[in-house]
């Protein structure tokens, strides 16, 4: 029989605190006797959230269950109280009235995780959560960084950036638009893809500028200032006219290069 055949092993506990150092997320555990819930007495519940005055838990496998999807969608809640009302009898871990009138008001039982299988668990979840970011965020991906989380040195908020590649841990890599390099991680870091019509926008800001304002005109009053080969002329090739949004302080050094050296032509030509 295989492991993963093997029924789950119930656990002992002494006390209330080692019952707290085991419960974690994943968790597994049943009620095996409730005055409150009879209907929710064995089924398999896993724990789904943990914190310093109880646990949420959802029935295991079936997540539209009334008691997977109660409490706004976070599970079933138990109460982690104090130390006095708990008895620990054996792999029972029974839990009495607060207020002392009725006694026992339900049973847990709590089962011993299975290490090798949760480990090839974890180790296959976190692969398909890596292959599907890969899938959402290929190369070349812009996306806005929202807000970086516990980072000593964080990319600020609202910066956009390409995604280079997602490892296999599931980092998203990225080049931002501020020129940092860093790797943005899911759950950690609040992120998203550019909408279609923030994309749209960007193509309309790369795009070349229109006849009145952009290269088309610069084009048109370089080729009056530049004569032709044939001329004594000198112009540029057109790869060097068609660029997206270029600065004008670009466009400025292009000319005054073009005109010094049609200066120098000049001169050549007329010492020859």
């Amino acid at each position: 029989m295989t492991d993963k055949a093997k029924p789950p092993q119930p656990m002992a506990f002494k006390n209330l605190a080692e019952l707290k150092r085991y419960i974690k997320l994943g968790t597994e555990f049943k009620a095996t006797r409730h005055k409150y819930h009879p209907d929710i007495v064995g089924l398999t519940r896993v724990v789904t959230k943990v914190q310093t005055n109880g646990f949420y838990s959802k029935i295991k496998d079936e997540p539209n269950h009334r008691f997977s999807d109660c409490n706004g969608g976070k599970g079933f809640f138990t109460e982690l109280g104090k130390a006095g009302g708990y008895i620990f009898d054996g792999t029972a871990v029974k839990v009495l009235d607060k207020r002392g009138e009725n006694g026992v008001i339900y049973e847990l039982e709590f089962y011993r995780e299975n290490t090798e299988v949760n480990e090839m668990n974890e180790y296959d979840r976190l692969h398909r959560q890596a292959q599907r970011y890969k899938e959402l965020y290929p190369k070349g991906t812009r996306i806005l960084l929202l807000h970086m989380g516990d980072d000593p040195r964080p990319v600020e908020d609202d910066m956009r950036g390409t995604v280079m590649f997602v490892d296999d841990t599931s980092t998203v890599h990225c080049k931002f638009d501020n020129g940092r390099q860093l790797g943005i991680i899911p759950g950690e870091d609040s992120f998203r893809k550019l909408t279609d019509e923030e994309l749209a926008e960007e193509q309309a800001d790369g795009e070349d500028m229109d006849e009145d304002n952009g290269p088309v005109a610069i084009q048109r009053s370089m080729n009056m200032m530049f004569l032709t080969e044939s001329q004594n002329l000198l112009i540029l090739p057109a790869k060097y006219l068609k660029c997206s949004m270029m600065q004008p302080v670009i466009w400025n050094v292009w000319l005054r290069t073009a005109a010094v050296f049609t200066v120098i032509h000049t001169i050549m030509s007329a010492i020859s």
